[in-house]
Formats: C-alpha cells, structure tokens, sequence
C-alpha cells in the first residue's frame, strides 16, 4: 500500500502492529491516528473494534492507549499516523 501526502507539510506513516496480548500503544498529543482492525477485533477501553471499523484518535483523545485482542489468537491493527511538520496539532474533521 502506497500512502501520498504533501511531504512539505504532513509526516505520516502506515504501520501493522501484531496485538497478540495486551499492549500500551503512545500517541503524542498533535498526530492523528487511524486504526483499522485488518484481522481479529481489539479492545481498547470501552470500545471493541472489529475488521471493518475504523478507530479514529486526535487532540484531546488518549495518547496512551491500552489495547488487547478480543480472542486469545490475538490480532493486527493497521495504523496510520500523521502529524504536522510545524509542530501544530493536526485536527479531523469528522
């Protein structure tokens, strides 16, 4: 997967993270992130994310994300981070 963006002016980045157990995950407060279940569901709080769903995190969100697989044959996240390169805090608008 190939992810374009204005490089001048964004930092972004697509990672697949394996959840085989519970794990913290650490956002800085100014990036965005996306997370999409790309197999197996997560728990994260009081939300269950599920293929399919998105999990969208921004500004005033957790930054320090406690995250584990549903079932116990674990699961993976694709996610997709961005951020400002002037230090300002990126913001979705839903």
């Amino acid at each position: 997967m190939t992810l374009t963006y204005d490089a001048c002016s964004l930092e972004a980045g697509l990672e697949e993270i394996s959840i085989a157990g519970r794990q913290q995950l650490v956002r800085d407060e100014s990036e965005v992130w996306v997370l999409l279940p790309t197999k197996g569901s997560i728990v994260e709080g009081n939300w269950t994310v599920h293929p399919g769903d998105v999990l969208v995190l921004e500004g005033d969100d957790p930054c320090v994300l406690e995250v584990e697989p549903l079932a116990p044959s674990g699961g993976f996240v694709l996610m997709a981070h961005l951020r400002r390169r002037d230090g300002r805090a990126l913001r979705w608008m839903p």
